[in-house]
């Protein structure tokens, strides 16, 4: 798995994959498989690409508060502080 440095890098790959797949190719590169071990052992911040991207697959999962399950945990303020 590529290590996206940076969002230029995620940016690329995701470019290339979705512009195959319009084309009616099919993509040259292999699905992203992240281990258990790759998800604890990360560093975490803003300006990490992989952070952002867990960060956006968690988001897209429609979190809620365990003590209010109305709220949103993630919404567009996290996009707003990058």
């Amino acid at each position: 798995m590529d290590d996206f440095r940076s969002s230029t890098d995620l940016y690329d790959v995701c470019e290339e994959f979705f512009g195959r797949l319009e084309k009616g190719e099919k993509p040259a590169i292999l699905p992203l498989a992240v281990s258990r071990q790759k998800l604890i052992q990360t560093s975490y911040n803003y300006r990490n690409a992989f952070s952002r991207s867990v960060l956006t697959f968690l988001a897209s999962q429609s979190p809620r508060d365990f003590s209010d399950p109305q709220a949103d945990i993630l919404d567009n303020v996290y996009l707003n502080l990058t």
